[in-house]
C-alpha cells in the first residue's frame, strides 16, 4: 500500500508537471493533454488506492497514524482519509486450532496473556507473539509438572485431559508415567526439599510430586505364612524389630532386612533343645522342646542350631 511520503510526492510532481506541460510550446497540444491526464490519474489512484481498503475475514489492517498504531479487523470495506495515517499493512489473522495456543506480549505495557484455540486471533496493536506450541494430552496414567517461572510455585497436573498453560509464566515438564503399585509392592521416594523419606505402597496409581525423588525401583512385601518372620533393621536409630506371619510386611522409610532372607522358626521336637545368645547383653538362653522358636530382634543361635537332648539314666 503506497506511503503518504509517496502519495506526497506524486502529488507534488503533478502540481509541477500539469503547469508545464500546460504551457510548454514545444510539445504538441494533444501529446501534453495526454501525459497531463496521465498524470491526474496516477494521482487520483494513488489517493484512492489509500483511500479504499478491502479486507477479508481472515485480514487485519495496521495504521500507524502518526502518534500510535491503531489496528482494523476484516471483513469490510474501510474507506481512509489518505493524509491522517503514514503507512498500512495487512497481516493474516492467526488461526489457532483446537489444542493451539499462543503467548503474547504487549510491547507498550509489558503485559503478557495466552490465548488457545479455536478461535480466528486477532492481535491488539502492540502485540506480538512470543511463543507458539499446543496443549499437552494426557492419558488418565500419564501427568505433568507445571512450574510458574513467575512465582515459583509448581502443581502437578494430571491426566486424562489437555493441559494448557493458565499464565503465560507457566511451562511444562515432559509428560510422566505414573507407578502402577500392586497390593503388595511398595517404592521409597525422598522429598528433595526437606530430605524426608517415604514409602507409599500398593494398591494404586502414584504420581510423583515435583520434590520428590524415587529410590530404587518398584519393589516387593514380605508375605509371611505363619511360621516365618523377618527382622528389620532401622538404618537412622539402629533399632531391630521382628515382624512374626501371617502377614505382609512393608518396610518403614529408613529400614532394611537384618537378615538375607524372610526366616523360618525353628521346630524343636520333644527331645530337642536350642540355645540363642542375644548379642546386645550377652546372655545366654535355652528353648526346650516341643516349640516354635522366633529368634528376638538381637539374637543368634549358639553351637551350630538346635540339639538332641541326652537320654537321661
Amino acid at each position: 500500500m503506497p506511503s503518504l511520503v509517496a502519495l506526497s510526492a506524486a502529488v507534488g510532481c503533478a502540481a509541477i508537471l500539469v503547469p508545464l506541460l500546460a504551457n510548454a510550446t514545444f510539445i504538441p497540444s494533444v501529446i501534453s493533454g495526454v501525459v497531463i491526464a496521465a498524470s491526474l490519474l496516477a494521482v487520483v489512484l494513488l489517493i484512492l488506492s489509500r483511500s479504499i481498503i478491502f479486507l477479508g475475514k481472515e485480514e487485519q489492517l495496521r495504521l500507524d497514524v502518526f502518534t500510535e498504531t491503531v489496528v482494523i479487523n476484516g471483513p469490510g470495506v474501510k474507506f481512509m482519509n489518505p493524509f491522517t495515517y503514514k503507512s498500512a499493512k495487512k497481516y493474516a489473522a492467526n488461526m489457532l486450532g483446537t489444542v493451539d495456543f499462543v503467548k503474547l506480549k504487549d510491547s507498550v505495557t509489558g503485559i503478557e496473556r495466552v490465548a488457545r484455540g479455536p478461535q480466528l486471533l486477532f492481535l491488539a496493536p502492540y502485540e506480538k507473539v512470543t511463543h507458539q506450541g499446543k496443549g499437552v494430552t494426557l492419558s488418565e496414567t500419564q501427568y505433568i509438572s507445571v512450574e510458574n517461572q513467575l512465582s515459583g510455585e509448581s502443581f502437578l497436573k494430571l491426566g486424562p485431559t489437555i493441559w494448557f498453560p493458565e499464565s503465560p509464566h507457566e511451562i511444562a515438564s515432559a509428560v510422566s508415567t505414573a507407578i502402577a503399585l500392586q497390593e503388595d509392592e511398595y517404592v521409597r521416594l525422598k522429598d528433595e526439599a526437606t530430605g524426608q523419606r517415604y514409602v507409599e505402597k500398593g494398591k494404586k496409581l502414584l504420581f510423583l510430586q515435583t520434590r520428590w525423588r524415587l529410590e530404587g525401583g518398584v519393589r516387593k512385601a514380605w508375605t509371611l505364612k505363619s511360621f516365618e518372620y523377618v527382622r528389620l533393621l532401622n538404618k537412622t536409630t539402629g533399632k531391630v524389630t521382628v515382624h512374626r506371619g501371617e502377614k505382609m510386611v512393608f518396610p518403614g522409610p529408613d529400614e532394611e532386612m537384618l537378615d538375607a532372607d524372610k526366616m523360618s522358626a525353628i521346630d524343636l521336637k520333644v527331645d530337642e533343645y536350642v540355645k540363642l545368645e542375644d548379642q546386645s547383653t550377652g546372655e545366654v538362653r535355652v528353648v526346650p522342646g516341643p516349640a516354635q522358636v522366633f529368634l528376638g530382634p538381637n539374637e543368634k543361635t549358639c553351637d551350630g542350631g538346635k540339639k538332641k537332648r541326652c537320654a537321661s539314666r
